[in-house]
């Protein structure tokens, strides 16, 4: 077993190790910003879990642009609001320590980083990397933060209290309460059809995804990016709950004084599970968040729900 700090060439030593390492990585690192992506070459099935909040991103702590990079050699990649760790585990070799994946950490900062081929701290490393990857980020929302960022204007550092509160939440987690259509007017049928066509067009993830199209009615907030779960409510009542995806894209239909939205999202394909199933999971209390549409303002059961459907991913 190895043991040593690390103060000079930290990401040089991070970087020779990223390249080496034969199995996915995991990585949980605040910041990354503009060519982080060079610094960091993590292998397909790695998982990267950053801070993508619109704090971090407006600041230019994170530059989206090159966690699409990133993501585009098949790597996951999750925004954990508020992270502040910096863990690097590939293979046998972990390291922890103060460097944010950026070119002014591996240029200007002085950085100190433990390194260690300790068997439990690896599998300890590895574990906390897991518990983070809760909010993934796909091609359309990562297109939307690069729209917000800004280059960084200062070191990068504490923006207080405020800042923290505000990256804490996970905001863009949204359950669509839908049920069995009856009947709907044709033209809107239609819409839905050639919207499908489109997003079919726009999907980025693989084979092991699909799109699932339903109308809104009224108007709405739904935006491209955003992460949803979908509670489904047959005609004999039962419920079945998604896994949860992303919108990729919408389309507006309005008929009179009658208008709503197509919204179609890139699922896993993974099967749903019972509204029951999830009530004897979460217990009794859990009913009255799952049957409510919009946005999950409860972060402990939010964190709960996405945890869920990481349970049996490596």
């Amino acid at each position: 077993m190895t043991l040593r700090l690390i103060t000079a060439d930290v990401w040089d030593a991070i970087s020779e190790a990223a390249r080496r390492s034969k199995n996915p990585a995991h990585v949980a690192v605040a910041y990354f910003g503009k060519h982080a992506a060079r610094l960091l070459p993590l292998s397909a099935g790695s998982r990267l879990v950053v801070d993508a909040s619109e704090a971090a991103v407006k600041s230019g702590q994170t530059h989206p642009a090159d966690l699409e990079r990133i993501r585009r050699r098949k790597v996951t990649v999750y925004s954990a609001q508020n992270l502040h760790a910096k863990v690097f585990a590939f293979d046998k070799a972990i390291f922890i320590g103060s460097a944010n994946a950026s070119k002014h950490s591996a240029t200007a900062l002085q950085e100190a980083v433990v390194f260690t081929t300790d068997a439990a701290i690896g599998r300890a490393v590895r574990s906390f990397v897991k518990s983070l990857c809760l909010e993934p980020l796909g091609p359309a929302e990562l297109k939307r933060l690069q729209k917000l960022y800004r280059p960084p204007r200062f070191v990068p550092g504490g923006s207080g209290k405020a800042g923290a509160e505000q990256r804490s939440a996970l905001s863009s987690l949204r359950l669509a309460q839908l049920t069995e259509a009856i009947r709907s007017p044709k033209s809107l049928d239609a819409a839905l059809e050639t919207g499908a066509k489109e997003a079919e067009r726009r999907r980025q993830e693989g084979e092991d995804h699909y799109v699932e199209g339903f109308y809104w009615w009224g108007r709405s907030s739904w935006r491209t990016g955003q992460l949803v779960i979908e509670v489904f409510k047959e005609r004999s009542g039962r419920r079945t709950v998604s896994p949860p995806g992303h919108v990729i894209h919408l389309r507006r239909w309005r008929s009179g004084k009658r208008r709503a939205t197509c919204v179609f999202v890139e699922l896993p394909d993974r099967d749903w599970v019972s509204f029951s199933s999830l009530k004897r999971r979460f217990g009794q209390g859990a009913e009255r968040y799952l049957k409510r549409g919009g946005f999950v303002r409860d972060q402990t059961f939010a964190k709960r729900l996405l945890s869920f459907w990481q349970e049996g991913v490596t």
